[in-house]
């Protein structure tokens, strides 16, 4: 009953939540975004440690069933609306007329993203989180464009434990090199710097990586960064080159 209890509390508690994304005041549905950041970022730091949630050393072992099965509960209640959840952050995040709201809904959106993909759920990044990403990657604001550059980037680096290679995948790769890696001629400096980062972590270090020992990494494998590097590269030769956010005008 208690489990049951607390299960039911926190599905309120995130569907209440999940409502306030669509008030009327861009500083709540702000707020509203960025505590869904703190939960989800919480559950995904969990989910890579193998944990449901971190306790200390020093709480007793009864205490820490008690917070595992609470933070367990708290992951499952937000895989279950996490479908809906998506949905709405992805629709504010191309839609909302504040780049504040804007941003905060990539962090959000990203972040429940990345756990539902951790947590082998039946829903993860479809075309249509790719193709809102890559206009959001032109967005006037600087904030809003590099918060979308880096959300493609983290989902690249999120297939590097697959087993597989989707045609998610590969549409995420084609994004990034024709949406995210043109902002290095981006009229802002601090956009151009980041896809800059973004280059160097995607495709520099992975080459150069592998080129220190070539034959013995690409002999026991976990040399997934190196292929998804050279297949980034492969792809600017492919579709329409002018994607991406070099303009004359200033973002807010």
């Amino acid at each position: 009953v208690e489990n049951d209890n607390i299960a039911t509390t926190s599905l309120l508690l995130f569907s209440s939540l999940h409502s306030r994304l669509t008030d009327k005041l861009p500083a709540v549905r702000t707020r509203t975004a960025m505590s869904f950041v703190g939960v989800l970022q919480k559950s995904n730091v969990n989910s890579v440690m193998g944990l449901e949630i971190q306790t200390s050393s020093e709480l007793n072992q009864e205490k820490e069933s008690d917070d595992a099965f609470i933070g367990k509960s708290l992951t499952t209640t937000l895989c279950k609306i996490g479908p809906s959840l998506v949905h709405s952050l992805r629709n504010r995040a191309r839609n909302d007329d504040k780049a504040t709201v804007r941003r905060a809904c990539i962090v959000a959106w990203l972040e429940m993203l990345s756990l539902a993909y951790r947590e082998d759920q039946g829903f993860g990044i479809s075309g249509l989180d790719i193709s809102a990403l890559c206009t959001l990657c032109n967005d006037p604001s600087v904030a809003t464009r590099k918060a979308a550059a880096e959300a493609l980037t983290k989902l690249i680096i999120d297939t590097y434990d697959s087993d597989e290679y989707s045609s998610q995948a590969s549409a995420l790769e084609f994004a990034w090199a024709h949406t995210v890696l043109p902002l290095v001629s981006d009229a802002e400096v601090s956009c151009v710097t980041r896809a800059i980062e973004f280059f160097s972590k995607l495709i520099i270090d992975p080459i150069v990586d592998l080129a220190q020992d070539a034959t013995r990494k690409l002999s026991t494998g976990g040399n997934s960064r190196y292929y998804v590097a050279w297949r980034i590269l492969s792809k600017l030769s492919d579709g329409d080159k002018e994607a991406g956010a070099s303009r004359s005008g200033i973002g807010s």
